[in-house]
């Protein structure tokens, strides 16, 4: 269903008690994730919404001076911060809208153990995802970040394509 369907996916592991008040929506800036983002500030009015964006610095692992590394790391996380920021002002009607707050947080590392880890330190309700629903040889190649955290998450997921 994942791979092959169109529209929105909404695993639950757990039994509702309540609307879903603290969610994570993890973005790349893609189209996919701007789906997940708008469907979920519609699905859940009034929620806080931390829309986590995670980068990677290539080469990271290279030696190279403490103070250097430092200052790349500083400026990458920086220059990520403002493209989310300026990112998120296409949804300020619909936040408005929906009387949702939203969080930006950016974090350098990888999406699969930043945000399950995010979600378990913050008590999060639900992950929205967008997913590119890439299969066969490029599926295998690139894998899918999607299918990596609907099984390592311990909260309900929604994927969107």
């Amino acid at each position: 269903v994942l791979k092959y369907g169109d529209r929105p996916l909404l695993i639950v592991k757990t039994p509702a008690t309540k609307p879903y008040a603290k969610i994570v929506a993890g973005v790349d800036y893609s189209d996919h994730s701007k789906r997940a983002l708008e469907f979920v500030l519609r699905m859940a009015p009034g929620a806080e919404v931390t829309v986590l964006h995670t980068y990677h610095i290539p080469y990271a692992g290279m030696p190279k001076p403490k103070a250097l590394a430092g200052a790349v790391a500083k400026g990458a996380k920086s220059e990520d911060t403002e493209h989310l920021e300026a990112w998120l002002k296409q949804f300020a009607q619909l936040v408005e809208r929906t009387k949702c707050t939203l969080i930006p947080v950016v974090q350098h590392g990888h999406a699969e153990t930043l945000i399950p880890n995010f979600v378990k330190a913050t008590g999060t309700d639900l992950v929205a995802i967008g997913t590119h629903g890439r299969t066969g040889f490029r599926h295998a190649i690139l894998g899918s970040v999607a299918e990596g955290l609907i099984t390592s998450l311990p909260c309900d997921v929604l994927v969107v394509r």
